[in-house]
């Protein structure tokens, strides 16, 4: 029964995701590893599944909506497999061998020799991010600035993975070929409806509080949820809503009892009543 949120925030390896509740946003098939992947794809949207074990560690994931048949919204919590010396040892060999190998061929014959899988990911260089191994900042500046097409990085180590990369191809800024942009754009088209049904739904929610209908009952005679969340802090993580955003920012700004206006963010559209409120105690920052 616990908020899969708040177990994320407090419990998962990966940090970038950690955050935000280990929210991995909306994802096609085939930009996460296979194992991870082909269970994402055979899990019903509101489920959970796993552990399941890539080269990572053990990953958790909720998957929290199907947005085609080959896109989904999910989010994970990532369990790191404990290293022994022994096992380190293996590690470190292993990165070795990886990297000679990748001096002489592609790297997913390299892979193959070394007895692991390869996965074709995009990276953008003003974000680089790698799901399970997280901020890969060493890597994205080998591939933007050292790089061409056809070369095997060294192997590059995060707080959770080791890593290799070829470069295939790199793209400048500009407008991508409609191929490359077709599943991008299906997702945004999705998503922008998705939010301005919500941004619909709720202005005719707080339409009906401003005429007097209690939120809790406006909401249900609309079929929309309402979910309590705090107590929290400016600078908390609050699950369901995240970190120092709008939403928190118009939390604060109302008083006890009010409801705010529409509240949209990046990724939800929120209305907020306060219920309760305890003022900071200005004698325990002396």
């Amino acid at each position: 029964g616990a908020d899969f949120a708040e177990i994320a925030q407090a419990e998962s390896a990966d940090q970038p995701t950690a955050s935000i509740g280990g929210d991995l946003g909306v994802f096609s098939r085939g930009r996460m590893v296979p194992q991870f992947d082909s269970v994402v794809f055979a899990t019903a949207p509101g489920q959970l599944a796993g552990p399941v074990q890539t080269s990572f560690g053990l990953h958790v994931i909720e998957v929290q909506e199907r947005w085609s048949q080959d896109s989904v919204k999910a989010r994970h919590i990532l369990l790191p497999i404990a290293r022994t010396d022994e096992s380190e040892i293996q590690l470190l060999t292993l990165a070795d061998s990886l990297e000679d190998l990748g001096e002489e061929m592609a790297l997913d014959q390299a892979a193959s020799l070394a007895g692991l899988t390869s996965t074709e990911l995009d990276i953008a260089q003003n974000f680089p991010f790698l799901p399970g191994a997280g901020q890969v900042s060493e890597g994205a500046d080998w591939a933007f600035e050292e790089a061409s097409p056809g070369d095997v990085s060294p192997v590059f180590e995060t707080s959770t993975a080791f890593y290799s990369l070829e470069l295939i191809s790199s793209e400048p800024e500009g407008i991508l070929p409609i191929e490359d942009a077709k599943a991008a754009i299906e997702s945004t088209l999705l998503f922008d409806a998705k939010m301005n049904q919500a941004q619909m739904d709720a202005q005719e929610l707080v339409a009906l509080v401003r005429g007097g209908s209690v939120l809790s009952n406006a909401a249900a005679n609309l079929e929309l949820d309402v979910r309590m969340s705090g107590p929290f802090s400016r600078s908390d993580f609050v699950a369901g809503i995240g970190r120092q955003n709008a939403a928190i920012g118009a939390a604060f700004g109302l008083g006890l009892g009010e409801v705010s206006e529409v509240v949209p963010t990046p990724a939800n559209v929120y209305v907020i009543e306060v219920l309760t409120r305890t003022d900071a105690d200005s004698t325990a920052w002396l």
